[in-house]
């Protein structure tokens, strides 16, 4: 049985299929695709059509065979949150989700799909559960569900991006510390605070790959497609074109070091028997030079790039083609998709 992690951007596509085995998952094959100039507006019929056009081609030009896809759902798109209730049996919190969840999302409930999931943290309070709600607009769900399978794909689940990412990054129920989880998308950076495997803390930074871009492109007057190639070339080492590209860069970074370590100092002032260990960057921006090197020197913790390799079974694919390795960090969200069928 095979199963394919689909991450829909606002600008591409990123798909990794795998094999679902007894001890591991394998993976079969992978692929990315970026639409220049074009931003996915869900709300836009026209638009929903070219992008499901877009990623029917990008299926059969990578050659992707299941059509069987789990899904993602944008951060801005759901609403994630984690609430403490008393201990109780499950029929009864059942009921309790079911009738009493209106007072932590902010729209009607008959308008939504709700699910939670049980955290069994060692978190403070122990007389209370920790219970994880995820809830997202029926009407938005469809619209995602109708670009899936006019690509030909059959959606078997869908998935905010803070869920899939955790999976495939944010440790496990042995985990001693918690971990801050980062993806530089294209026009958000979304900030997951995960603990032995659960989404404890959701942020969504409106700045990402498209506002490094812009903002270089004006500082340096370059056109949009040169200021991408000197982000992705120079980045944020000092060293290169005189040190142009890190002036213009390093202020936007700065603004999104300050809020990580907001979030930092929120879950620990509120759980401070739980110490963050670990900082993870994910994302196609990750991979922009200088960019660990920045971070590392503006935390305390250890600061790594994704990789969501380490989940999957890798004998089945040539592991030397296509950078396949230093691309990594494109992939935590469509792996951690494709882990949810194990």
């Amino acid at each position: 049985m095979s199963a394919l992690g689909l991450h829909l951007k606002t600008n591409g596509f990123s798909a990794v299929e795998v094999e679902k085995k007894k001890s591991k998952n394998s993976l079969l094959n992978w692929g990315s695709h970026e639409m220049p100039n074009f931003t996915l507006d869900i709300e836009n019929e026209e638009n929903r059509t070219h992008y499901s056009r877009e990623l029917k081609k990008f299926l059969f030009d990578f050659n992707f065979e299941s059509t069987d896809a789990i899904v993602s759902l944008p951060q801005d798109q759901v609403f994630v949150r984690t609430i403490k209730v008393p201990h109780m049996s499950k029929k009864d919190l059942d009921n309790f989700i079911k009738y009493e969840s209106e007072q932590y999302i902010p729209l009607p409930l008959e308008e939504v799909t709700l699910g939670y999931a049980v955290m069994n943290l060692d978190l403070e309070d122990q007389d209370k559960t920790s219970v994880l709600l995820v809830a997202a607009k029926k009407t938005v769900s469809q619209k995602y569900i109708q670009i899936v399978k006019e690509a030909g794909l059959t959606p078997r689940a869908l998935e905010p991006e803070s869920l899939s990412m955790t999976r495939a990054l944010g440790g496990d129920m042995h985990a001693t510390g918690a971990e801050l989880v980062i993806e530089i998308g294209p026009k958000e950076t979304l900030i997951v605070l995960a603990y032995k495997g659960f989404v404890i803390l959701t942020r969504t930074i409106p700045l990402g790959d498209l506002t490094l871009t812009k903002s270089l492109a004006q500082k340096m007057d370059l056109d949009m497609t040169r200021a991408k190639e000197y982000k992705n070339s120079y980045g944020l080492d000092k060293s290169k074109v005189e040190g142009k590209v890190y002036e213009a860069l390093h202020p936007l970074f700065d603004r999104l070091i300050s809020e990580i370590k907001k979030s930092k100092v929120f879950f620990t002032t509120h759980n401070p028997n739980v110490r963050i260990n670990k900082i993870v960057v994910s994302g196609e921006t990750a991979l922009m030079p200088g960019l660990l090197l920045y971070m590392v020197n503006n935390f305390d913790v250890e600061v790594e790039l994704a990789n969501p390799w380490t989940n999957l079974n890798l004998d089945s694919v040539d592991t030397s083609k296509d950078d396949f390795h230093r691309k990594g960090p494109i992939y935590a969200v469509p792996v951690g998709l494709a882990m949810k069928v194990s």
